[in-house]
């Protein structure tokens, strides 16, 4: 190895002019001096110089992109300017001016071989092994056999004849990689001007591999560095899927594990990648929660990346870019894009300007154990500059350096020049740097983690929940035992203290309880007036014959029904919560079993009429009616006087709270209900009740219309059993609604006794007062009326005296034929 030294010296010092060259330098060379098409016009042919050379350095430079569509036959497409000709010219211009200063390298003529790579590994590998097989001796019988490759004839050797010594390159790591091994096999040194791969460090794989770029795992610490410094902790990474790509961003991965930088979306762009693809790539960029992207990859996938990103408007300025060693002074790239890449931080080799090579600096190059240099890179800034006339110009320029040997700090940024991190809406520079960490949740907010991500996500404490400090891992509830009434300052959106509620209950100042008032006392002022009118009246017939203690009953419930509804409007407490348990089913009980003892005497009597009987039925007398209705209503209340004694009329605090609305919490105060299982027993226990009077109802209503209230009490029983059977559903749909549920009970209750005091009691204040001549002992007794089962005709009698029917009365039954073959039948009805 020792004899190779002067070698990578040789090779070095050229590397060196390369790397500087790169992007520094526009050099006045005529294209057509040095491209030299092969016949195909895939890759330069012919740049090469060995006649009368001490050392031939063979060249590898990418001056065609590789072609995006091989299987057309070239595996080349379009020339590269920046960095493909021009650092062959710079290869061109560091050996002419080694050669033509004595001092350098005294007695050594340097020269050269060029080669197109296109940037392509199998194109690459191919010129390389006719670089090292041309003017040597070696017979390979893939290569065809050079007709110059002779002896020197005359003292002169033949160019082919000089072997070539060593080789310039690869710009590209995934060239570099199969031509350092090919090197390996035949002892052929190389030295790189821009291979950055970490897999080229390998130096059992490698041995003749040098380069003169620091290695990515160098350009992954200066990443983090700079991520860091601008509290960068949740970014974006694509890299390009080869061995350049792939491989540096492996390095970054590992490191940023280690120093908190959480990684959001990760794609890899194979040369495969397809325009569908792309944009789905480009979409999952949209979508992530990251505002800055690492990218990792060569110029095409990047320029790919770059051209959707700037289609989009809403992402056009949205995100910071850090380019990697590949793209990142790529001025000729990056001024397509320049809305899109301004603010981009490009991470590149450091370089000096050299110009024409005349200052020799006289810096020592010197490789570690690995064959990489010593970490020193430039950080580069894409800004815009804005004239006094509004133009706008944009320029890489250089804001610090990273550099691996530093103690201390490694990463130095210029204080006295001023950065940009993009463009705002209105075309402004961005000065301050983009939002893009894992953040700390706020005072309203706790963390929560995500999993399979290494950042979490701050979600809002909603309701009674609160966070008064930042970072909270979870949320504090507002109350406790003894404080009920407390809830989030902002329910809805994210609480860092708690505040007392609005207490909301029953009013009777309320909207939904003016209209039931209303009616409520309405309906006690008609309730007053029936009342004194049948006081009054007492002793008139239709008085006398509507049963006057049933009806008394049934007043009471009527009136009942009208003042409970001040109870469910009024402010709940415990006497109001235990007369709202205990009114609604002592109404109904009362009303329903008044009713359904009245109508069933009325279908009894006519029962017996009916059948021709001659006795009175049993248990029709006022007391009985009375003993059955009070034993209706006392069933009812026995079951409810039990439930309170294990769930007790209590006064409740609700927190209904829907955090999909944008409506503020409020306290409602209501009353405890019974269980479910009283209510359910109540309910169908009235239910049975209305129901079986309808059915009686409907079987009296078959008899004449002028038998008394019959056909009165089934219009009765049937409105009571449509509004109850109304009541049901809406008392269990408005449950989570307590102000609904009492508004829709307190008018369901009212329309109940609307229609019982209509029914039953509406008729005869109309006979009463609007129609006297009717109000007598013949209208009240003598009617003639026909059986529809057996088309007799039957006269009814009535007394005017007590409301008893005696045995007396009914052994006066009497019979007599009717000229037409007719029976008529005498009774009477009183009482009915």
């Amino acid at each position: 190895m020792m004899q190779l030294l002067p070698l990578a010296l040789h090779l070095s010092m050229v590397c060196l002019v390369l790397a500087a060259g790169a992007g520094k330098f526009k050099f006045n060379v005529t294209t057509s001096e040095v491209v030299r098409d092969d016949e195909d016009g895939g890759r330069i042919r012919g740049v090469r110089s060995r006649e009368n050379a001490t050392f031939v350095l063979g060249g590898l430079f990418p001056i065609h992109t590789h072609s995006a569509d091989p299987s057309q036959g070239s595996a080349c497409g379009d020339i590269r300017q920046e960095r493909g000709l021009e650092r062959m010219e710079a290869m061109l211009f560091a050996i002419d001016t080694i050669n033509a200063d004595p001092d350098l390298l005294p007695g050594v003529d340097l020269g050269y071989d060029i080669r197109d790579t296109c940037n392509s590994e199998t194109v690459g590998l191919d010129e390389a092994i006719d670089l090292i097989i041309t003017g040597s001796n070696l017979n390979i019988e893939s290569c065809e056999a050079l007709p110059d490759a002779s002896p020197a004839v005359n003292g002169t050797v033949p160019y082919a004849a000089v072997p070539t010594s060593g080789i310039v390159g690869a710009a590209g790591s995934g060239v570099s990689v199969p031509v350092a091994s090919l090197g390996r096999l035949f002892r052929m040194p190389q030295v790189s001007y821009a291979s950055t791969s970490p897999l080229l460090t390998d130096r059992s794989r490698y041995g003749y591999f040098r380069r003169t770029v620091p290695s990515d795992d160098l350009q992954a610490l200066a990443m983090i560095d700079i991520l860091q410094h601008f509290n960068w902790n949740y970014v974006s990474i694509l890299h390009s899927e080869d061995t350049y790509g792939s491989a540096g961003i492996n390095e970054f991965v590992n490191v940023s594990a280690t120093n908190n930088i959480c990684i959001d979306l990760r794609r890899g762009i194979p040369p495969t990648f397809s325009e569908r693809e792309y944009d789905s790539l480009v979409e999952d960029l949209r979508l992530s929660r990251a505002r800055v992207v690492i990218i990792f990859a060569n110029q095409e996938s990047v320029g790919e990346v770059l051209t959707r990103v700037n289609r989009d408007e809403t992402m056009r300025r949205n995100f910071t870019w850090i380019a990697s060693d590949a793209w990142a002074r790529s001025i000729d790239l990056v001024h397509q894009f320049n809305d899109t890449a301004a603010g981009l931080f490009g991470v590149a080799p450091l370089t000096e300007h050299l110009p024409a090579f005349e200052d020799i600096t006289g810096n020592s190059i010197t490789f570690d154990e690995s064959g990489s240099v010593d970490g020193f890179y430039e950080i580069l800034n894409y800004q815009a500059n804005f004239s006094a006339s509004g133009g706008v110009s944009y320029k890489f320029v250089s804001v610090g350096t990273w550099v691996s040997g530093n103690v201390g700090e490694q990463l130095i940024l210029k204080d006295n020049v001023p950065l940009q991190f993009g463009l705002m809406s209105d075309g402004a520079p961005r000065t301050e740097p983009v939002e893009s960490g894992c953040g700390g949740c706020m005072p309203g907010e706790y963390i929560r983690k995500i999993p399979g991500s290494c950042c979490s996500i701050c979600e809002p404490c909603l309701g009674r929940n609160y966070s008064s400090q930042p970072l909270a891992k979870n949320c504090s509830t507002c109350f406790v035992e003894e404080v009920r009434e407390m809830w989030g300052n902002s329910p809805t959106t994210g609480s860092n203290s708690c505040i007392p509620l609005p207490m909301v209950s029953p009013m009777y100042s309320d909207p939904w309880a003016i209209p039931s008032l209303i009616l409520a006392c309405i309906g006690l002022i008609f309730v007053a007036f029936t009342a004194v009118i049948f006081v009054i009246f007492r002793k008139t017939a239709i008085v006398k014959s509507s049963g006057r203690e049933q009806m008394t009953l049934l007043l009471i419930g009527i009136a009942c029904s009208f003042i409970l509804p001040f109870f469910y409007v009024a402010p709940p407490s415990i006497p109001v919560c235990l007369v709202n348990r205990l009114g609604i089913w002592f109404c109904y009980s009362l009303m329903f079993g008044a009713l359904a003892i009245k109508v069933q005497r009325v279908a009894r009597i006519f029962y017996g009429v009916k059948r021709n009987l001659t006795y009175t039925p049993r248990f029709v007398s006022p007391p009985f009616q009375v003993s059955f209705t009070l034993i209706i209503v006392g069933v009812q209340m026995l079951v409810i006087v039990v439930s309170l004694a294990f769930i007790h009329p209590e006064v409740l605090h609700l927190y209904p709270f829907d955090e999909n609305t944008l409506k503020e919490p409020e306290v409602i105060v209501t009353c405890q209900q019974e269980s479910i299982a009283v209510l359910v027993l109540s309910l169908l226990y009235e239910t049975a009740i209305i129901t079986v009077a309808t059915v009686l109802g409907a079987f009296s209503f078959k008899y004449p219309e002028n038998f008394n209230e019959a056909k009165y009490i089934s219009f009765c029983t049937f409105s009571l059993l449509v509004v109850w059977l109304g009541l049901i559903p809406t008392y269990f749909t408005t449950q989570s609604r307590p102000e609904i549920q009492n508004a829709a009970v307190s008018l369901f209750i009212i329309l109940s006794a609307f229609g019982v005091l209509c029914f039953i009691f509406g008729p005869k204040l109309i006979i009463i007062l609007f129609q006297p001549e009717r109000n007598s002992t013949h209208f009240s007794t003598h009617h003639t009326i026909n059986d529809p089962d057996s088309g007799v005709k039957m006269n009814t009698l009535g007394s005017q005296g007590s409301s008893k029917l005696t045995h007396s009365e009914s052994a006066n039954y009497s019979t007599q034929e009717a000229g037409n073959g007719a029976r008529k039948k005498e009774l009477p009805t009183n009482e009915l």
